[in-house]
């Protein structure tokens, strides 16, 4: 049993049975007084047990003295009612959460409290608030169904936690654990893994680094095909388009992976003899094409910087070979690099063989597509005047 004595207070004692049937007898309270002109929302109580919180309806946070109920303070600033405060637990820092679908944080070392930092992203009213340990982090929570993570330093909303489909109408802060309560009758708790998140960052990038290594190495042995889908994967169109042009100019050492095969099928990797110039010396049978063609004969070529003889064929193998996500990627690195006109024939190589080989079905598939097509137009249009 406990009692409770003081300077306010009904005269006789009330009797209220505990859950283990004993009797708790409260003879009358410390104080009591009118803390706010319209409903209190909430009540909170320092970590040095000095000071009370109260958050009323009429859009004032107040502080009073544990101790006798004197006035110590008035946070001043919200536009609607203040459904909840919270205590930071390393500073004389006081944050509130508001109707006004803000949480502003407050310096208690005035009494005119003065607002420090407003922290702006819930949609609706913010219904509860509180401190991670450290007081360098806030979670609030709302009639969005959201919990908010903040840094309090930089006022930035770090990570939202989605978990509720109706208001969370009370969150608990417990170490580093957050446990939210909402509408939809859930219960919910969130545990910190940062940790866990930056270790696997940390093997996300280390995984980056080494396919990048490799695809310096797949180049250097020849094999460019590989080269560019693994440049494809980790989403790199600048080091895509470098192989390209590698590719095209006839740099890269042929080099054939599998020596006992009977046939090796030709690949991007694949590439002409060069001559001691550099220059890509073609076979018997592509020098009767090109006289064929009429190429040689007089006739104006392109301004743009050509491929070697056979590089279509050996990009419409690779084009062939690209799964559905990767055909995307590679399409959009096209559109990018066709903004250039020094890049533009690689990608007009590269959407031709995709509307040769993949049809202009499996381009159309593609998300944004009419975009990307009207994008590509233009540019072309462009180079094509810059020719005439």
């Amino acid at each position: 049993a406990f009692s409770a004595t003081g300077r306010r207070g009904g005269e006789g004692a009330d009797r209220i049975s505990d859950s283990l049937g004993g009797a708790v007898v409260v003879t009358s309270s410390d104080f009591t007084l009118v803390a706010h002109q319209r409903d209190v929302n909430h009540v909170a109580v320092s970590p040095n047990d000095k000071l009370i919180a109260t958050s009323g309806q009429d859009k004032v946070a107040r502080l009073w003295s544990l101790a006798d109920g004197s006035a110590q303070g008035e946070c001043k600033g919200h536009t609607r009612g203040v459904w909840a405060s919270a205590f930071s637990p390393a500073d004389k820092v006081l944050a509130t959460a508001s109707g006004d679908t803000t949480v502003k944080l407050w310096n208690l070392r005035q009494f005119a409290c003065p607002c420090m930092k407003t922290l702006q992203g819930h949609s609706h009213a913010v219904l509860r608030v509180g401190f991670l340990p450290g007081g360098l982090q806030v979670v609030s929570a709302g009639g969005d169904g959201l919990v908010r993570l903040w840094n309090v330093r930089t006022s930035d909303c770090v990570f939202v936690m989605d978990g509720h489909d109706e208001k969370i109408w009370d969150l608990s802060v417990k170490g580093d654990r957050v446990v939210s309560g909402g509408g939809d009758g859930r219960l919910t708790l969130w545990a910190d893994v940062s940790e866990e998140a930056a270790a696997e960052e940390a093997k996300k990038k280390a995984e980056t680094l080494q396919k990048e290594t490799r695809i310096q190495a797949l180049m250097k042995k020849g094999k460019g095909a590989k080269a560019f889908r693994l440049a494809v994967d980790l989403q790199r169109p600048a080091t895509a388009l470098s192989i390209l042009e590698q590719l095209a100019s006839g740099r890269v050492v042929k080099v054939i992976e599998d020596r006992e095969a009977a046939q090796t099928k030709l690949d991007l990797g694949d590439v002409l003899v060069s001559n001691a110039n550099g220059v890509a010396v073609p076979s018997d049978s592509e020098d009767k094409d090109k006289e064929e063609s009429g190429a040689g004969r007089g006739e104006k070529s392109s301004t743009f910087p050509g491929p070697p003889p056979c590089w279509n064929g050996r990009l419409d193998s690779v084009v062939k070979s690209l799964s559905e996500e990767q055909l995307e990627r590679v399409v959009r690195f096209a559109v990018e690099w066709n903004t250039n006109g020094r890049h533009a024939w690689i990608a007009h190589s590269v959407l031709f063989a995709v509307l040769s080989v993949r049809g202009s079905e499996e381009l159309m598939k593609i998300e944004g597509s009419n975009a990307l097509i009207q994008s590509c137009l233009f540019y072309s249009e462009r180079h094509l005047q810059r020719l005439q």
